[in-house]
């Protein structure tokens, strides 16, 4: 993933689940901007959706929020 995606991810992935809405305003970016990177890293992790996504994100150490 490219770093703009893996700060998207790993945001969606903290155990709240935030919306596109709640992770744009954290990054100051658009909601059609999260939802572009989420759809990228689906596609370059091929997973099929969201949900697939932050499970793969969450077993390699994602969602922490570390990272922000």
């Amino acid at each position: 993933m490219t770093p703009a995606e893996r700060e998207v991810v790993n945001l969606a992935a903290t155990p709240d689940e935030p919306s596109n809405q709640d992770i744009a305003t954290v990054l100051h970016i658009t909601k059609k901007t999260v939802a572009n990177r989420i759809l990228q890293a689906e596609e370059r992790l091929m997973t099929t959706d969201r949900k697939d996504l932050i499970a793969m994100a969450r077993a390699a150490g994602l969602g922490t929020e570390a990272e922000h």
